[in-house]
């Protein structure tokens, strides 16, 4: 019986390993191979379980309890399977990365500038903004990143932490993809990149930091469809996929584009709400563009940012939801190192967690 607990990790491992197997070859596979219909079920289903990829790990601190009732080598060899994989995809963020140290050994590096990034979905829905103004004037950054920036939230911001910012470039008319930019450094220009087939557009600044150019982008991805059915079986709809189309096609429009940035002489950041995690294929795309994820270099722990609007009631009380979905991100080009990238703990009645990242410009060559 002991020998059968040791066991149980296998259980949660060998499904977990054949999962992580089927998305590398579902994600890359031509859809010819299998008939076209079937082959976009696959992969439909794939992609919604890449975003829930933290979760399936949840059991891990039980297999260490197994390993130490069973007290056997094949109980050790069941609990490495699914620990390994969780190193391999997640390892780095629970040690200390080279970012870290270099932020104790020299914390003010010689000939670079150093500046705070915040990314916000500040949610495009009226409501009071006190708390949203004071999460801004606590986490201080030089730049300031937002989305879905409706005019009454631009306002409350403008005068709430304005003095801080003597440059910014609002776009507050499109709704949902509403945008806006706030910096401590001059914005040489500023542009709308236009690569969606919902409308939204996205903007492209340049800023001159210390008398060098900064370029920003600033992204909010399509959210993707929750692909429903109605088997006969059964009384209730399930969930057998997710529908991100848009949110590919959108990359692949990104992607040369973000790619010659990285490719010239200036520094870039490319920040906001993706509504992508970390595993999904398009992610990858953007990292291939000649970017490294701020967080991945400088943060702690998984990252999680989405949702984060109170809506759970107990007992007569709202408690916080729990976010679920890392999907805000700050990616970086070669030319910046991040030192230190947090979620924030507060939202400020919207429902995502701001990004903040510490980052150092690296000096010309």
């Amino acid at each position: 019986m002991i020998g059968l607990i040791g066991l149980l990790p296998l259980v949660h491992g060998l499904p977990l390993l054949a999962y992580l197997l089927l998305r590398g070859s579902v994600t890359n596979a031509v859809p010819e191979v299998v008939p076209e219909r079937h082959w976009w079920q696959l992969f439909n289903l794939v992609t919604l379980l890449n975003e829930f990829t933290p979760w399936f790990f949840l059991p891990l601190p039980l297999w260490l309890l197994t390993l130490l009732i069973a007290r056997r080598r094949s109980a050790l060899f069941a609990t490495a399977v699914p620990w390994a994989m969780f190193l391999v995809l997640y390892g780095e963020l629970f040690v200390p990365r080279p970012a870290h140290v270099a932020d104790l050994v020299d914390p003010h590096p010689a000939g670079q500038v150093r500046l705070r990034v915040m990314t916000f979905n500040v949610l495009a829905a009226q409501r009071p903004t006190d708390e949203l103004v004071r999460i801004v004037r606590e986490a201080n950054p030089d730049v300031l990143m937002t989305q879905e920036l409706i005019p009454g939230i631009a306002r409350a911001l403008n005068e709430g932490a304005g003095e801080r910012y003597p440059y910014f470039r609002l776009r507050t008319t499109a709704g949902w993809g509403a945008q806006g930019i706030w910096s401590r450094y001059p914005i040489r220009s500023e542009e709308y990149w236009n690569g969606s087939r919902r409308g939204a557009q996205w903007q492209h600044a340049v800023l001159d930091v210390e008398g060098r150019p900064l370029h920003l982008v600033n992204l909010h991805l399509t959210t993707p469809a929750v692909n429903w059915r109605e088997p006969e079986a059964l009384p209730v709809p399930v969930v057998v996929g997710e529908v991100s189309e848009a949110r590919q096609l959108e990359v692949a429009w990104l992607s040369p584009r973000l790619q010659a940035l990285a490719a010239g002489p200036d520094p870039v950041v490319v920040a906001g709400d993706l509504n992508l995690t970390d595993q999904t294929p398009e992610f990858r795309r953007l990292i291939a563009a000649g970017y490294s994820d701020a967080y991945r270099q400088a943060g702690w722990g998984i990252g999680l940012t989405f949702p984060a609007v109170p809506r759970a009631r107990f007992v007569g009380r709202t408690f916080p939801a729990v976010p679920l979905l890392g999907i805000d991100h700050v990616l970086v080009s070669s030319e910046i190192r991040a030192r230190r990238a947090r979620i924030w703990p507060e939202a400020g009645r919207s429902d995502h967690r701001p990004v903040v990242v510490d980052v150092v410009v690296r000096a010309p060559t």
